[in-house]
């Protein structure tokens, strides 16, 4: 059975900063059948970093980028991300990749189970 996934900033930040191959970090978990996407949030996140100032480290986000489905940002979502940034203050920028989850009934993938765990109807695979 095909399973969609959101991958959160902190994995594919894991990925950049130690060279490992996404497969490594999560190959365990899914299959090539399943839908595997990225907020644009995660997509901000990455640039925002010092390191992908540099022409070489964008090169390098914008290759990891393309192998996932880009989720955007839409009114409705970020209502939804509003209420859930105010119900279980968490960050806006983790509000938002949570409803873009919620929304798409995608499991998210993390390490920072300690924010996202406060979210109800969340999925997280951790």
């Amino acid at each position: 059975m095909m399973a969609k996934y959101l991958i959160d900033t902190d994995i594919l930040i894991t990925v950049l900063r130690t060279g490992k191959d996404f497969s490594e970090l999560i190959g365990r978990f899914v299959s090539e059948d399943d839908v595997l996407s990225i907020s644009v949030v995660t997509v901000a996140e990455l640039y925002a970093g010092a390191s992908a100032q540099k022409i070489r480290e964008q090169n390098k986000i914008d290759e990891l980028c393309s192998s996932f489905i880009v989720i955007p940002v839409s009114s409705t979502l970020a209502k939804q991300a509003g209420k859930i940034k105010f119900k279980s203050k968490i960050p806006l920028d983790d509000a938002l990749i949570a409803a873009s989850a919620i929304a798409a009934d995608f499991v998210l993938v993390t390490k920072n189970i300690k924010d996202f765990q406060k979210v109800r109807g969340l999925k997280i695979l951790p």
